[in-house]
């Protein structure tokens, strides 16, 4: 029980560093929950959009222009 005893006057002595610690990976965490709850959204989104060209004649060849004769 050393241990949290230990860890419970640190964290209070040190209560605004704490508090900024905590503040700082809530922020981490969340910032890290969105992006990835927006790539998927992205990801869906471009599925559902291109859902109806895939497969469908959609070959394609690209070309240079042609140089002039010397």
């Amino acid at each position: 029980m050393h241990v949290w005893t230990y860890l419970r006057r640190e964290l209070g002595g040190r209560k605004k560093q704490t508090i900024i610690v905590a503040a700082g990976l809530a922020l981490a965490i969340a910032l890290v929950v969105i992006v990835n709850a927006l790539a998927a959204g992205v990801k869906d989104a471009q599925t559902t959009a291109l859902a109806s060209v895939y497969g469908v004649g959609t070959d394609l060849t690209v070309t240079g222009a042609q140089s002039e004769p010397t």
